[in-house]
C-alpha cells in the first residue's frame, strides 16, 4: 500500500547532526533524510534528547534545525525538518520555564515525554498532571518499550483518559526492538492507547527512517491496520504539531489470536 501524496509526518526523530546518540554528522542527517523521502515522509520533527547525558540548550538545537534545512535544500531533498525534542521525565523539573517552551513541536506547546525505562517512577503521573496544568499537550515516546507502561497497561490507560497522548516506534511494530516491545505496540493499538506511529531513528542501519514496512508487517496480527496508516502518519500527527483536536479515531483492529510458542528468543 503507497501512502498518501498528501504530508505524511514522521514525529520522532534523531536526524540532527552531532547532537545526540543519532546522526554523528550531516553526511548522515542527509542519508538519512533521503531514506525518509524514498519512503514517502515529507516532513521530520527533530527530537533530540534532552536528559543529563544531553543536556542541549534548546537555542542549539534551533541552529541545528535550521542549519540542516539549509544543508537539505542545497541537496535538494525535499523534507522539511522541524523543531523538537524528547524530554526525560527526571531533566522537566531543572528545566525553566523559557527553555521548556522552547522544546515543543514544530514549536507548539505540545512535549514529547520519554517513557522511563524502569519499572518504578512514582512521580510520572504528577508531573505529567503538571505539565498538563502548566498547558502542554503531552505525547508520551515509545510506552512499548517502557516496563514502567508494558507491564501496567492500566497505567497507561489512565494516563490516556487524562489526555496523554502517545507515539509508538514503527522498530517496534515491526518486530526490530524485541519480542516484547512488539507484542506491547501491537496491543496498545488494539486497545486504542496509540495516536501516532514515527521512527525514532538514529542512524541508516540500526534504527533507519521509515513507517511503511511497520504497518504492512503489523497488519498480520491487526488486520486492517495498514488502512489506517494515513491516520497515524499524517491527521493525527498534523493534530498534535498544530495543538488542534485530533480527527476521529478510526476502529481499532482486533488482534488474531496468539501462536503458542514453544522457545522465543530474540531481545526483551
Amino acid at each position: 500500500m503507497r501512502l498518501a501524496s498528501r504530508p505524511v509526518i514522521d514525529l520522532h526523530s534523531h536526524i540532527l547532526p552531532g547532537i545526540d546518540d543519532g546522526s554523528p554528522d550531516i553526511e548522515v542527517s542527509l542519508a538519512m533524510a533521503r531514506a525518509a523521502v524514498a519512503q514517502g515522509i515529507n516532513t521530520m520533527v527533530a527530537t533530540p534528547h534532552v536528559n543529563f547525558d544531553y543536556p542541549t540548550p534548546a537555542e542549539d538545537m534551533a541552529r541545528a534545525v535550521g542549519y540542516l534545512n539549509v544543508e537539505l535544500a542545497r541537496a535538494e531533498i525535499a523534507l522539511a525538518v522541524l523543531p523538537g525534542a524528547e524530554v526525560a521525565v527526571t531533566k522537566i523539573d531543572s528545566l525553566g520555564p523559557e527553555e521548556l517552551g522552547a522544546l515543543g513541536l514544530g514549536g507548539g506547546a505540545t512535549l514529547l515525554v520519554e517513557c522511563p525505562y524502569t519499572t518504578s517512577v512514582p512521580f510520572f503521573e504528577q508531573q505529567v498532571g503538571e505539565l498538563q496544568r502548566d498547558r502542554y499537550r503531552v505525547l508520551l515516546a515509545h510506552p512499548e518499550r517502557s516496563p514502567l507502561f508494558r507491564d501496567d497497561f492500566d497505567r497507561l490507560e489512565r494516563l490516556v483518559i487524562g489526555g496523554a497522548m502517545t507515539v509508538v516506534n514503527a522498530g517496534s511494530l515491526a518486530g526490530l526492538m524485541g519480542d516484547r516491545s512488539r507484542e506491547a505496540a501491537l496491543d496498545m493499538v488494539a486497545a486504542g492507547l496509540v495516536h501516532a506511529v514515527a521512527s525514532d531513528s538514529h542512524d541508516l542501519e540500526r534504527r533507519p527512517p521509515g513507517l511503511r514496512k511497520a504497518f504492512e508487517i503489523a497488519d498480520e496480527e491487526l488486520p486492517g491496520l495498514e488502512r489506517q496508516i494515513e491516520w497515524y502518519t499524517r491527521d493525527a500527527p498534523a493534530a498534535i504539531i498544530s495543538g488542534k483536536r485530533l480527527p476521529a479515531r478510526p476502529k481499532p483492529p482486533e488482534r488474531r489470536p496468539r501462536k503458542k510458542k514453544r522457545f522465543s528468543f530474540g531481545k526483551r
